[in-house]
């Protein structure tokens, strides 16, 4: 039950797709605590910071994968391809950030307990990942414009092509910022290497 098995997928994509609480009990289970995984979990269950660095990862990975393949897009029209690998790699930055979001929540709850991070976790329920990163030193200008830039990513980006009326200037804000700040591939990756080792740092705490 531990191991990767996609067969599993092609027999119930959704029920293994959500399978990785049983598999965390499981894997308590050997490791001789006492763990009953298939009762419902709790969100006190939930939040424990093994499952948020393994979906951080599991992000993270799926971004990776993601922007190392370029799809051919044959089966559109020519005059559409360039849109569609635009709105590809978009939804690719929506991963990275979403992983770094993870990542971010998961630190907050290592470093609050998980009582005190639910207490507090309607502070948390947004994609700022600016603000979920002030835990981070040493980030710089570029560093927060690039976690600004995800997070329009994250919200909106990455899953639409429009930002909705009321935030329409959100569109011109990330040409603006990323002109700004010279903004290239490598300077996001660093960033989010940056964001995601500080995790061990948490960790040790």
């Amino acid at each position: 039950m531990l191991k990767p098995d996609r067969k599993k997928f092609g027999a119930d994509p959704f029920g293994y797709s959500a399978l990785a609480w049983h598999q965390w009990g499981t894997a308590q289970i050997i490791a001789g605590f006492s763990v009953e995984p298939k009762v419902a979990p709790t969100s006190a269950d939930l939040k424990d910071p093994i499952l948020w660095v393994t979906q951080a990862t599991a992000l993270s990975e799926a971004a990776k994968i993601l922007l190392r393949t370029e799809p051919s897009w044959e089966h559109m029209p020519l005059t559409a391809r360039g849109m569609c690998d635009s709105q590809y790699c978009a939804a690719a930055l929506m991963l990275v950030g979403y992983s770094l979001e993870v990542g971010l929540k998961g630190m907050q709850i290592i470093k609050k307990g998980i009582e005190v991070y639910t207490n507090e976790e309607r502070s948390f329920l947004h994609h700022r990942l600016e603000d979920l990163a002030e835990l981070v030193p040493n980030l710089d200008a570029k560093d927060k414009a690039i976690l600004r830039l995800l997070t329009h990513f994250t919200t909106w980006a990455g899953r639409y092509p429009d930002p909705g009326k009321k935030f329409e200037s959100s569109a011109s804000e990330i040409f603006n910022l990323s002109e700004k700040n010279q903004l290239n591939g490598r300077d996001l990756f660093v960033l989010a290497s940056k964001v995601m080792n500080h995790m061990q740092v948490v960790v040790n705490e």
